[in-house]
């Protein structure tokens, strides 16, 4: 089941497909005026960055305490777990948007409540 730190959410959406499961040597590329070429500096390990929206699929009162759980974890490194159930540690949370939500109806068609929230990050180890 997807979660953000422990918080069950039904499904996680990307714009890039995933979140990121692995760090990325960075190099800063340099020029100085009167020599040719071009120089390169290696940062480490990063390239991090990632955007995901939860989705949630409950009542009323669960879109209340699963915002209030999610925005509790704002500046927590956290492990996500993705919609194919693989896990993504160190991810610390930059940013938990407040939840967007709606009425719904689910497969038995009881009226229930759609929400989604907005959370951006970076893979920190």
């Amino acid at each position: 089941m997807p979660s953000i730190g422990g918080t069950t959410c039904t499904f996680i959406h990307t714009a890039q497909g995933r979140v990121p499961a692995v760090l990325a040597q960075e190099t800063e590329i340099w020029r100085m005026a009167g020599v040719n070429g071009y120089g390169g500096h290696k940062l480490g390990l990063g390239a991090g960055e990632f955007q995901i929206t939860a989705t949630l699929f409950t009542n009323a009162a669960g879109v209340t305490v699963w915002e209030t759980a999610l925005r509790a974890k704002q500046g927590t490194v956290v492990t996500i777990v993705d919609d194919l159930g693989t896990s993504h540690g160190n991810c610390l949370l930059t940013y938990v948007s407040s939840a967007r939500s709606k009425a719904a109806r689910d497969a038995s068609g009881v009226i229930t409540q759609w929400a989604e929230i907005d959370v951006a990050g970076v893979k920190v180890a």
